[in-house]
């Protein structure tokens, strides 16, 4: 059996720490569509952390002395009890539809980013799967026809949109 050392896991734990910020600045920078952000929101802090625990308890199996158990398990009870400030964190972090709608052969989205009051922001899908955002300023003058716009809901949020940049 392999001698396990304190080195190989802490490299592990760095390495685990290194995705997950890398992941969740990757979701930051680059504009995905909702679906696709929501599962990297996801996988980054639930599943993620998830695995960061069994890793460790599994390996404070390996350790003699007492002393590395006991430091290890302390550490599995702060990831376990981080886990509820980096689910607000991830939740916050979530996209949330409020309208997909098509106008002039082009795919838009509706977000909303409020927590407690509704702010929207307007996107438009580029590629398949990123999308660029609308700056408000721009929205009066692209949806001048905006009666043309099927959904009803996306139609009053772009309404009031162009009503307060006009």
């Amino acid at each position: 059996m392999k001698k396990f050392s304190l080195k190989k896991l802490l490299s592990i734990l760095m390495a685990s720490f290194f995705v997950k910020a890398l992941l969740y600045f990757t979701i930051l920078k680059i504009d995905f569509i909702p679906i696709i952000n929501n599962c990297i929101v996801v996988f980054i802090f639930a599943l993620l952390p998830i695995f960061d625990v069994i890793i460790i308890c599994y390996m404070i199996g390996k350790f003699k002395r007492m002393y590395l158990k006991i430091i290890f398990a302390i550490v599995v009870i702060l990831i376990v009890f981080s886990v509820p400030y980096l689910g607000i964190v991830g939740l916050l972090s979530l996209k949330e539809p409020q309208g997909e709608f098509y106008f002039d052969d082009s795919k838009y989205y509706i977000l909303d980013i409020g927590i407690a009051n509704h702010i929207y922001e307007l996107y438009e899908v580029k590629d398949k799967i990123f999308i660029k955002k609308i700056q408000e300023q721009e929205v009066p003058e692209k949806f001048k026809d905006y009666l043309k716009i099927e959904d009803k809901k996306s139609r009053e949020i772009i309404e009031s949109i162009i009503k307060i940049y006009e």
